[in-house]
């Protein structure tokens, strides 16, 4: 729910002129999306067998900073030097970029509730 409602947000912030509207969907997404992190990572680690989950949390842990707040800077950079425009529309279109991805993290999230869904429920020890 929590994701369905950051990418919500997400086209608000990117569209609008407005400045209540943009501080205010992206407060939206990052509520929400914050709130979508602790319960993502809980389920991570609870997929991964006992004796690897300091490693399932180290990975996760390197994987969200290299793939998520480096790359995200990084790329929306390189995007923004290529566009051929005015300051104005070269900061939407990164925004947009960055922001995009929570769509990106919405349709694995419904991947994965998919591809759980379909699967006969396990007996699972969290002991």
């Amino acid at each position: 729910v929590f994701a369905a409602c950051a990418t919500a947000a997400a086209p608000g912030a990117c569209i609008s002129a407005r400045l209540h509207v943009v501080v205010g969907c992206l407060w939206a997404l990052l509520y929400c999306g914050g709130a979508t992190l602790a319960p993502a990572t809980g389920a991570m680690l609870a997929s991964a067998p006992r004796e690897l989950r300091p490693l399932a949390s180290a990975v996760c842990t390197l994987t969200t900073n290299l793939l998520g707040y480096a790359l995200s800077s990084f790329l929306s950079g390189c995007v923004m030097a290529a566009v051929r425009a005015d300051r104005l529309r070269q900061l939407r279109v990164g925004m947009t970029l960055v922001l995009g991805w929570s769509a990106v993290a919405l349709a694995a999230f419904a991947a994965g509730y998919l591809a759980c869904a379909r699967r006969p429920a396990l007996s699972v020890s969290y002991a």
